[in-house]
């Protein structure tokens, strides 16, 4: 049993095929864009980094040098250059060792406001300091032997060493304020004297210098001994946070996801540099790009989709008026005419239109009332020849071809009806066979637009007989009434056939489909097509034959038969 599909209108149709044609490129676009982006990024990242950290290297070195040369200057005092007897440690005089002590200061970069403490003792007494809280250092009976910072320097004599600086206990923040800088000074002329200095950095100094070279990407850079114990960090930051980067695990802190993207080593003091970035941004950025190119699609789709609604308001505005001309055709009134249109094809389309309403309406009053009998044969014949429902189902299959991009199919079916119109508006009342049938060629064309593959045809003719004269539009009614009152009724694939051959000494027109059929017994003088071609056949040639036979369900053959001499 056939069920017939649901309609749907052209303008959803066109619109689901808008929004999928702008869905997928949109999708591929975005895609593209995002991933090229988040590529370049990383890429960028890359090189920035590593040219930041070659440069952070440099300036955090060349800062370690000063801090070396202050260490040093202890070497060049007189006191630590030969050996002094208990009575004469006794007898020293303080204000002399510290007056030599800070001549030999001056002459390094000591000034510099980031030196918070500096102490220097010997075997365990407090002999200088410039400290910051000075009783913390000397005071009477203090040793300071048991601080961290002297046993330090007294495991690495004759070495700069840095010290890590403490854990906040109550959250677990590594304190990134100062690092511990230590030195054990050898006494050549006596290796039993225990001397030290002992220098706390202030890392303000240190920030404004890592701060002055430009990195636009949020990172983290840390200093770490050669037991990979903290030293110092540009922000501050967790115990936990920091065990996790020394096993190269990713970890979020502050809302941040943070990885190491390259270390550097300053051999000359066994330390190391980690630089480590915000994976979090790199997600950011590549989220913000996202964004905007979904905000600038929306907007192109936007604005695409009222340019398609103006478009499609368009377009049917010419389809009504079109309707509305081929209605008062219909009518009887071949006054009206298609107004001008600013499309191309539907405005040469319309003036075609036109053209054959002049023509038709001319026919009807120049020829076909010459005679009465003659006018209502005529007329008849012109009314089937080209129906206003046809050239409006013509029109609106060129409308869905062009909407679907069909061009080429579009551009064919374009010739074929102009091909068609200019044949019917000829004014010879003669044509030949091959002209007849190249008219059916076109005119089953734009049928099969409407009727798909329900409809198929086949036309052909014997080589000798293309150049017969017949009657003008002779066969068409014939093959019309095939199509409106066989092939379109039937719910099955129906063939037309249209054979023109020899038999014996006459000329045999067979045209045949196998749509519905119909009883003989109904055929009345209604049939406007086939009465229409018996009168033309009786005015042309009076011993020409009209057959027709029909079967419901079966199909219609009509068959012209005539004898003439080629």
């Amino acid at each position: 049993m056939y069920i017939p599909k649901k309609q749907t209108s052209l303008r959803r149709k066109l619109f689901i095929v808008f929004a999928l044609s702008t869905l997928l490129p949109m999708v591929l676009c975005i895609g593209i864009i995002t991933f090229t982006y988040n590529r370049k990024y990383v890429s960028d990242t890359e090189k920035a980094s590593q040219t930041y950290l070659d440069l952070a290297t440099s300036s955090v070195s060349a800062y370690l040098d000063d801090i070396n040369q202050i260490t040093m200057a202890p070497y060049y005092h007189s006191y630590f250059k030969k050996k002094e007897n208990e009575k004469e440690k006794n007898s020293m005089d303080q204000f002399s060792f510290e007056s030599e002590m800070s001549q030999l200061f001056s002459l390094t970069k000591y000034s510099r406001n980031d030196l918070r403490d500096i102490v220097v003792t010997s075997n365990g007494n407090v002999m200088y300091y410039r400290a910051v809280d000075w009783h913390r250092y000397y005071y009477e009976g203090n040793t300071l032997t048991n601080e961290t910072w002297y046993q330090t320097a007294f495991n690495n004599p004759d070495k700069i060493v840095f010290v890590p600086p403490y854990t906040n206990q109550e959250n677990g923040i590594l304190d990134n304020s100062f690092f511990t800088v230590v030195r054990r000074i050898t006494n050549l002329a006596d290796l039993s004297q225990v001397n030290t200095i002992m220098l706390n950095m202030n890392t303000k100094y240190l920030e404004r210098l890592i701060g002055h070279i430009n990195y636009f990407i949020p990172h983290i850079l840390i200093l770490t001994d050669g037991n990979e114990k903290f030293l110092y960090s540009s922000q501050p930051i967790s115990k936990d946070f920091f065990k996790n980067i020394q096993a190269n695990h990713d970890y979020k802190f502050n809302k941040n996801e943070w990885k190491t993207i390259g270390e550097r080593t300053i051999n000359t003091y066994n330390l190391k540099i980690s630089l480590l970035i915000s994976q979090t941004e790199a997600k950011k950025q590549t989220t913000m790009i996202f964004l905007i190119s979904m905000f600038i699609y929306f907007c192109c789709l936007l604005f695409a989709f009222f340019m398609f609604s103006g478009f499609s308001k368009w377009m049917n505005g010419a389809i009504s008026m079109f309707c509305l001309v081929a209605q008062k055709v219909e009518n009887g009134d071949f006054s009206a005419r298609s107004e001008k249109i600013n499309i191309k094809e539907m405005d040469t389309l319309g003036r075609s239109m036109d053209q054959m309403i002049v023509r038709l309406d001319e026919k009807i009053k120049d020829e076909y009332l010459l005679t009465l009998q003659q006018k209502n044969t005529e007329l008849r014949a012109l009314q089937s020849q080209i129906q206003p429902h046809f050239i409006f189902n013509t029109i609106n299959n060129f409308i869905y071809l062009n909407q679907i991009g069909e061009k080429e199919k579009l551009e064919e079916c374009f010739f074929s009806f102009s091909r068609l119109l200019r044949y019917v508006l000829r004014n010879d009342s003669m044509t030949t066979i091959n002209n007849e049938l190249d008219f059916l060629e076109d005119y089953c064309l734009l049928q099969k637009l409407r009727f798909t593959a329900r409809f198929t045809y086949i036309i052909r003719c014997e080589e000798s007989l293309k150049d017969v004269l017949i009657p003008r539009l002779l066969i068409q009614p014939l093959v019309e009434n095939a199509i409106i009152h066989g092939i379109e009724p039937s719910k099955k694939a129906c063939l037309l056939t249209v054979s023109v051959y020899k038999n014996d000494s006459d000329i045999v027109i067979d045209v045949n489909d196998n749509g519905v059929g119909f009883d003989l017994a109904s055929l009345s003088n209604d049939r406007v097509g086939i009465a229409s071609v018996k009168e033309r056949l009786r005015f042309w040639n009076g011993d020409a034959q009209f057959l027709i036979s029909s079967s419901l369900g079966v199909g219609t053959h009509c068959q012209i038969v005539f004898s003439k001499e080629v």
